[in-house]
């Protein structure tokens, strides 16, 4: 056993005895050598323990000893070897990682034939492996026989090859077994591998607001005298919450009402005038006044240019002394809003920590999603990225919300269906309650002619994930879209419930909001949430200082600019800093220990087939260029390592300036 730091590529000797070869499960991982072809045999090794590097070392026929850093796929590692002949014996052993510790495997050999490849499929391994987990898992399955097909099921049925084929990570958020075959032409099926999932509460108890499990508060918005008319209704009880909007540049409807073409938003109308109630508070981060839309905007308000703005919202969800769910930025991950994901994250951050620094006790931080695809990545990709990319972080949120719209098209339905899972897993994972903050059935806008279908088709399906996924806020927007200037597309429609001639959307509805489920207005709301009108604020959020020398993962900057977050291929939440290019920063706030002589190493990814750089600062001043190399695709890693630099003891600011675009895992300081 060796730490990290004292890694040598070189191996010098095969040092223990050699064991026969052949298809080798661990706990920590599997492995096993397999015919290619008339001069080829490949070498996997699976990791089950998230390892960031493999090494492979072998000699065929006691010949030179040969050291390489495996090929990555996911959680599997390979490297081919060529030039055999019928009768060489390849002797090999790997070094991998675990946690930050690295292990060697013993020693193996393999007797190498010009014959196909015959006998069992190695057996499917799961990873994480079953067991009881207090949120939902990201799971991965592999077979150690390169080339299978797995195929599995989720309801303990033993898989056969009409089951699913597994083609990626499988998410578990609720108790289930998983089986796996693995199936490879030639060979014998491999023995059927279980693992049972068990997927519980944690015992964390409740976020700021949240009702016990099984209760849902219900909300009405958008318009002022639209939550007064839901409210006069008869038979059906009083809304517990009132949706409200406000904006980062002018405060507007915060002391007095405003109407900018979406009807009249008022919060000191509802602070004087609805008892038991809470308000849900959209503050907008997007400028519409033909600027560019939502990035100008997140990086005045990150910067303290709307610091007065602030301030005033601030001290009115103070004054108001009633429960207050703040949306920051709302629907960060839309792609019409076009946030740049770090700018967002320090935007949130710094509204947040302005309502504490005014010690606002009565406000809950919401993170909202759009809950339909996501914004893309810049060049080189465009595509689709991580919702984690927009997170600002569990000190700073206390709720995860999403929005529910009706879609034009089934592709577009079936997109926003699995947003809305993917916001399930996310909330969960990380332990906060989930609210839908925005629901109205665009698109079904003719409810006087569609009065069942629109039920089915949107209602319904509504409730029913509400009741399926423990949604503990929803926030229906009733309201005659068709009547307000911005939004004239008639696909918005009239989503009143009580408008003339949808009685059956009437009946349905009060049937369902009287339910024990509901939490409407009453004298016991405040109880229900926990709210306490006393509480302090909670203190400003310190950000941490991380110690050198040592390492520092890539999404943990105090301060960015034009970076995403995803996911690392086969590694469960671990992340890296994507679609970094030259006009990215990032920078951490650091301690040197002890004043010397330091290397910076960078864990990267290049897949752009052309080699760039990458610029080290120390409190402003560049002290080191790192190149940065290809490497076999985006998400194969390798080292970067700087030449020496001195670094005084203490506090530093330490920047890296990318010189063109590569994918960033983390980065270490050492001697």
């Amino acid at each position: 056993m060796r730490m990290l730091s004292t890694l040598l590529i070189a191996i010098a000797l095969f040092a223990s005895a050699i064991m026969p070869a052949g298809a080798v499960t661990t706990s920590d991982y599997s492995e096993q050598v397999a015919y290619t072809d008339a001069s080829h045999a490949k070498i996997t090794f699976v990791s089950l323990v998230s390892s960031t590097y493999v090494y492979v070392h072998y000699k065929v026929n006691n010949g030179q000893d040969l050291n390489y850093l495996m090929g990555q796929s996911g959680n599997t590692w390979t490297y081919d070897v060529g030039g055999l002949s019928a009768g060489d014996v390849i002797t090999y052993w790997y070094t991998y990682q675990k946690g930050t510790t690295q292990y060697d495997t013993p020693q193996w050999g393999y007797s190498y034939t010009h014959t196909a490849q015959t006998g069992t499929v190695a057996t499917p391994t799961f990873s994480p492996a079953g067991g009881t987990y207090s949120a939902a898992q990201t799971v991965t399955i592999a077979s150690a026989t390169s080339g299978a097909t797995i195929y599995y099921t989720t309801n303990g049925a033993t898989p056969t090859t009409s089951s699913s084929v597994y083609s990626g990570p499988i998410t578990v958020s609720a108790s289930l077994t998983l089986k796996a075959m693995a199936v490879k032409s030639g060979l014998t099926n491999s023995a059927v591998a279980t693992a049972a999932y068990t997927i519980g509460t944690p015992s964390t108890g409740l976020a700021k607001f949240e009702p016990a499990d099984g209760k849902t508060i219900i909300a009405i918005g958008q318009d002022k005298n639209e939550m007064d008319a839901y409210q006069a209704l008869t038979d059906i009880p009083d809304q517990a919450g009132y949706m409200i909007y406000t904006s980062t540049m002018d405060a507007g409807g915060m002391t007095g009402p405003v109407d900018k073409g979406a009807g009249i938003n008022d919060f000191a109308y509802w602070a004087a005038n609805k008892t038991n109630s809470v308000a849900q508070l959209g503050i907008d981060m997007v400028d519409y006044d033909g600027n560019p839309v939502g990035q100008q905007e997140v990086d005045k308000v990150a910067s303290g240019q709307r610091d007065t703005n602030l301030i005033t919202i601030a001290t009115a969800v103070k004054n108001a002394g009633k429960p207050v769910f703040v949306r920051i930025g709302y629907e960060a991950d839309s792609p019409w809003n076009k946030y740049e994901a770090a700018s967002y994250i320090k935007a949130f951050k710094h509204v947040h920590d302005i309502f504490r620094q005014q010690g606002v006790g009565n406000a809950a931080f919401v993170w909202s999603l759009v809950g339909y695809g996501n914004a893309g990545g810049p060049a080189p990709y465009y595509s689709p990225v991580p919702i984690e990319s927009w997170y600002p972080g569990d000190d700073y949120v206390d709720w995860v919300s999403i929005s529910w719209f009706g879609w034009q098209t089934s592709a577009d339905e079936t997109t926003a269906a699995q947003s809305r899972q993917d916001a399930v897993s996310f909330a969960a994972n990380h332990h906060k309650p989930l609210m839908i903050a925005e629901a109205t059935p665009r698109t079904y806008n003719n409810m006087l002619l569609t009065n069942s279908s629109t039920w089915n088709n949107y209602f319904q399906k509504i409730f029913d994930f509400i009741a399926a996924n423990n949604v503990k806020m929803f926030c229906y927007i009733n309201q005659n879209w068709g009547v307000q200037p911005i939004f004239s597309d008639p696909m918005w429609g009239d989503s009143r419930i009580q408008q003339s001639g949808a009685g059956y959307i009437y009946d349905k509805w009060k049937t369902e909001v009287t339910k024990s489920r509901y939490l409407n207005s009453s004298s016991g709301l405040y109880a229900a949430i926990g709210f306490n009108p006393t509480a302090p604020a909670a203190p400003v959020v310190t950000r941490p200082t991380y110690s050198l020398p040592g390492r520092v993962q890539a999404e943990q900057w105090s301060d960015a600019k034009s970076v995403y977050n995803t996911p690392l291929p086969g590694t469960g939440n671990n992340m890296a800093l994507c679609w970094l290019s030259s006009n990215s920063t990032m920078s951490y706030k650091t301690n040197v220990t002890a004043a010397g002589s330091y290397r910076f190493k960078l864990r990267i990814a290049n897949g752009s087939g052309t080699s760039t750089t990458a610029t080290v600062k120390v409190d402003g001043t560049t002290v080191a260029t790192i190149s940065i190399p290809t490497t076999a695709d985006w998400d194969t890693y390798a080292d970067a390592v700087s030449a020496a630099v001195n670094l005084t003891s203490g506090a530093h600011t330490i920047t890296f300036q990318p010189g063109g675009t590569f994918n960033f895992d983390w980065f270490e300081v050492n001697p």
